[in-house]
């Protein structure tokens, strides 16, 4: 690097400086200044600036990109009649030394600069993998047409950059390409790119607005996780495939429509998303994945149209904001535990044209007033409704043989149940602390130990112990014409 002694024409420290240069800064008072034009000013009346030294001549594998670089007319004008110079980044063309980009045959693997504003060469097609990761000098960063592909980490943790400008034919962002980027604001991608790598977008918490590119057909896992600040997604409508946990932990976002391409939401894809308040899911959708809508707590009202045939397993799985479900007839399966910890669902209207229904698919639902069940379940599982204090109606559908232990204790506003025939097998305390349970059809045959064992602390059990004349507290019998008193419990007759 040749290094030359000179004046610095603003504040006049002296100073050594890489005569190569265009411009660079002074270190004493920190203006910019043109190296050619203080040189002329340091070396006026005294000895001729020493000639810069001549750099190697570059054999055929070494050549690296020339960047052609000035200050546009009108700065440098204003920096010759004021002396004082505020660069115009709108209109700067940046200057770099060749030496600043590692470039292997068209990849960019390395950038080894310290510039605010980076132009990346025209003779590059790609970012190489952590191209720019670390670097915390850039501030902008602009790509040529010529680039068709954004490596792993491209841009990664470039925490000072605010504005990427992709001017051409980039198909492909890949993973992390610019995670952590948590200052940037603007960016453009351009139609071109069809896909979106994971965790592209992970913590860019300055980001606002981002319009996705309209030939996109797939997004990775976790592309816009913990984009705080980020307000609307209009998806485009090639989108095929989402993928997990999208949108996690993006606090201002609250609403989202679905493309009409999409025919799976895939399992987790807006797990965790705690804004989400509305969903618009369209009619070409066949399958709601596996914890699909996990955890979005803020989502009050879904419309499952009816185009859906599979609700997977915990699907709206602890949406807690969920006041009602209306499962429409096209269903026909439904997953395990699939509106689990949904705790102000009121009502679930479940057609009788479902074929496959999963154990515990309300388990925790305690503020259901109304649910139906449809006929292919064969049995209804252990602790299936228990504690459900709103629940006043249930319908057992024929099919259904066996009702699970504790399936629906304490279900304290229940007053009617019907069993039907097809039930063969009543679990322990299925019906226990059913407080205003008065009327149960289907068991009339049932043995009075196999009734207490089941409708325990229930005014039907009293009903019928009071009708054979048994003790209401054990069953057992009376003795005594005075004072009745219980052979089993020792407790006179009370009633």
């Amino acid at each position: 690097m040749p290094l030359i002694p000179l004046n610095c024409p603003i504040c006049g420290a002296s100073l050594s400086i890489d005569s190569a240069k265009d411009a660079t800064i002074c270190e004493s008072c920190g203006k910019p200044f043109i190296v050619k034009d203080a040189i002329i000013n340091s070396y006026v009346g005294g000895a001729p600036a020493p000639a810069a030294e001549k750099p190697p001549k570059a054999g055929k594998d070494d050549e690296a990109p020339s960047i052609k670089t000035n200050i546009d007319v009108e700065e440098k004008s204003r920096w010759e009649q004021t002396g004082s110079y505020e660069p115009n980044t709108r209109n700067r063309v940046i200057y770099h030394k060749h030496t600043d980009f590692v470039v292997d045959e068209d990849t960019l693997e390395k950038y080894a600069g310290d510039e605010l504003i980076v132009e990346i060469p025209d003779n590059v097609k790609s970012i190489g993998y952590c191209a720019f990761s670390g670097n915390d000098n850039v501030t902008e960063i602009i790509v040529p047409e010529s680039v068709t592909k954004i490596g792993y980490c491209a841009f990664s943790s470039c925490t000072n950059l605010k504005k990427v400008t992709i001017k051409g034919r980039v198909t492909s962002i890949a993973e992390r390409a610019f995670l952590n980027c948590t200052a940037l604001t603007e960016i453009n991608i351009p139609d071109s790119v069809n896909r979106m790598g994971e965790y592209i977008f992970e913590n860019c918490k300055s980001l606002e607005d981002i319009r996705l590119p309209a030939n996109l057909i797939s997004i990775g896992d976790c592309a816009f996780k913990d984009c705080k600040s980020i307000k609307e997604i209009v998806f485009p409508a090639g989108v095929k495939q989402l993928g997990q946990r999208l949108f996690e932990n993006c606090k201002s976002l609250t609403s989202l429509e679905l493309p009409s391409s999409l025919t799976e939401i895939s399992e987790l894809a807006f797990k965790d998303f705690v804004s989400l308040s509305n969903v618009t899911i369209p009619n070409s959708v066949e399958v709601i994945g596996e914890s699909a809508f996990e955890g979005c707590v803020c989502l009050e009202k879904i419309e499952i149209p009816d185009s859906v045939k599979t609700i997977g397993s915990r699907a709206f799985c602890n949406c807690s904001g969920l006041t009602g479900i209306t499962v429409p007839d096209s269903v026909e399966t439904i997953g395990a535990r699939a509106f689990l910890g949904c705790t102000h669902l009121k009502y679930a209207d479940v057609p009788d044209t479902v074929q496959n229904m999963g154990i515990r698919v309300f388990d925790g639902c305690t503020a259901l007033k109304r649910v139906s069940i449809p006929p292919c379940s064969v049995r209804i599982s252990d602790g299936a409704f228990k504690g459900f204090t709103k629940l006043k109606n249930i319908e057992i559908p024929e099919g259904i043989a066996r009702i699970g232990d504790n399936a629906f204790e304490d279900c304290i506003r229940l007053v009617e149940v019907k069993i039907p025939k097809s039930v063969k097998i009543i679990g322990t305390d299925a019906f226990k602390g059913c407080q205003k349970l008065r009327s149960v059809e289907g068991v009339e045959n049932m043995n009075i130990i196999k009734m207490m064992d089941i409708f325990a602390g229930t005014p039907f059990l009293d009903i019928n112990l009071q009708q054979k004349g048994l003790c209401r507290h054990c069953g057992g019998e009376f003795t005594g014409f005075l004072t009745r008193k219980c052979n089993d419990c020792g407790r006179p007759k009370d009633y």
